[in-house]
């Protein structure tokens, strides 16, 4: 009984997130998706700019490079199609408090700002606080958000998480490569000592026993035994490979920098 009712609300939720309001779904920005060229988050004392540099999405925080194209190209669909289900005020003074101010750094909140090639506006909306209400909706993992569109007054609420980021790591293409582990023959790290490069280990892979365990040690360690767990994750050391951020060659950040190892993978093929 206690399932049938909470299942009755939620569907009563969702019937009045597609309906209140307007019989007719009322998205955000329909028809500026594939216009815009430029992004601006805004959120607090942080911000984070997105932008179209010869076909590429780029992070001009991180020295123009390349933003994963994939997020951002979400990012623009689902805040252009967000259904403005539920319109609650239009009263200004009410902005504040439901965290849709003008003032994000006052709020806390997000702004989300888009524009064209030629740097032309498409659109603006505050992201605020999440509603309190919709209890029944909650319980079974709906959110919902109030927005409000920049230079419109009216607050609208929309039944969905707007969770962004801010940071720009979280927007950098950062995936290197990823070769998976049975395709690696054989793996060498060399130190730079006085200028001379000297091996510290080599792996290789082991025919002769199972594919949980066929690597080994060779070379100088021949003969030593090794954590055949360790040697595994050495040898998978290419397989999704990502960074976590980028810095400028030659920057401050960058300049007593030192590679002293260098690790080199085999193929199967050599």
């Amino acid at each position: 009984v206690v399932l049938l009712v909470g299942l009755i609300a939620l569907f009563f939720y969702i019937e009045s997130a597609n309906h209140s309001g307007s019989a007719e779904r009322q998205e955000a920005f329909p028809d500026i998706a594939d216009q815009v060229a430029r992004v601006l988050i805004e959120q607090g004392e942080n911000n984070i700019e997105l932008k179209v540099e010869n076909n590429h999405w780029v992070i001009p925080a991180r020295d123009n490079y390349f933003a994963d194209a994939g997020k951002v190209n979400a990012l623009i669909l689902r805040v252009a199609a967000l259904n403005l289900f539920q319109k609650i005020t239009d009263n200004i003074e009410r902005h504040d408090g439901l965290g849709v101010g003008l003032d994000i750094r006052k709020t806390g909140k997000t702004k989300i700002s888009f524009f064209d090639r030629g740097n032309k506006p498409l659109g603006a909306i505050f992201i605020g606080e999440q509603s309190k209400s919709n209890a029944p909706a909650k319980a079974y993992g709906i959110s919902s958000y109030y927005v409000r569109k920049d230079g419109d007054t009216s607050v609208y609420l929309v039944g969905e998480s707007l969770i962004v980021q801010s940071n720009p790591q979280y927007w950098l293409s950062n995936q290197i490569i990823n070769i998976e582990q049975n395709a690696i023959s054989k793996v060498i790290q060399e130190s730079l000592v006085n200028s001379a490069k000297v091996v510290d280990f080599e792996v290789e892979r082991n025919p002769n026993i199972s594919e949980e365990e066929s690597f080994r040690l060779v070379g100088t360690q021949s003969g030593k035994e090794g954590d055949s767990e360790v040697i595994g994750l050495v040898a998978s050391g290419l397989v999704n490979l990502r960074f976590e951020d980028v810095v400028k060659a030659g920057s401050d950040t960058t300049k007593d920098l030192v590679f002293d190892k260098s690790t080199k993978f085999l193929l199967g093929n050599g």
